[in-house]
């Protein structure tokens, strides 16, 4: 839990994870972002990602380019 909103939603994305392969890095999420840089993750407005949300249903996938 954190008190800045950050993980208010959040959208896992998959990243070497089928199979994970050592030094690849792991555990990209896509997630609030307010306007603030992220640690690796990729962030956007939580009004543009509860929109992204609303729109994806069983089988969707989001790719990030």
């Amino acid at each position: 839990m954190r008190e800045d909103g950050l993980y208010d939603v959040i959208m896992v994305l998959g990243h070497n994870d089928a199979p994970p392969v050592d030094g690849r890095g792991s555990a990209i999420f896509l997630h609030c972002g307010e306007g603030r840089p992220t640690e690796g993750c990729v962030a956007i407005d939580k009004a543009e990602l509860l929109a992204l949300v609303a729109r994806l249903g069983p089988g969707d996938a989001v790719e990030i380019a």
